[in-house]
């Protein structure tokens, strides 16, 4: 899974984009709210907190 189909994932739950940033080097940050719905996925390719 990549960082995208993570990002589309959570475009297509419930939850609401807060805010994002773009950094060098494809390093994105992003910050979910998410109180409707529960949404999983698994890949050892990125980080999400």
């Amino acid at each position: 899974m990549t960082k995208q189909a993570i990002f589309d994932t959570l475009s297509h739950s419930n939850a609401t984009l807060r805010g994002e940033l773009r950094l060098p080097d494809d390093i994105r940050l992003a910050a979910w709210q998410n109180e409707l719905d529960r949404v999983s996925y698994h890949t050892d390719e990125v980080h999400t907190l």
